[in-house]
């Protein structure tokens, strides 16, 4: 069973590098790329993604928030936050809102 990836970055060249890092990886399909949160909203639930990497500054709904919308819907969905942040209260607040991870 493949692991269906969709990615959410609203810098082309981020989710253009993520995508080509996963290509070719064995059980790993990626299902969509959205540049906002809105088009992630849109379009993750048709697009039947299991793993969300998430960027967690997007210009539209900051990511922790946006995790909170999405897990409420689909609390099967796994999330990853993609991030540069080294506060740790930030990270808290993502982990607390039930993403599985941090990078």
């Amino acid at each position: 069973m493949n692991t269906r990836i969709a990615i959410t970055d609203d810098h082309q060249m981020v989710l253009e590098g993520v995508v080509a890092m996963l290509k070719g990886l064995d059980g790993i399909e990626v299902v969509g790329t959205y540049n906002s949160a809105q088009e992630t909203l849109d379009n993750i639930q048709k697009d039947e993604a299991t793993l969300l990497l998430l960027d967690v500054n997007l210009p539209d709904i900051n990511g922790i928030d946006l995790a909170k919308m999405l897990l409420k819907d689909q609390p099967e969905l796994k999330i990853i936050a993609l991030t540069n942040f080294e506060d740790i209260s930030f990270v808290k607040r993502m982990l607390k809102n039930g993403v599985h991870g941090t990078y």
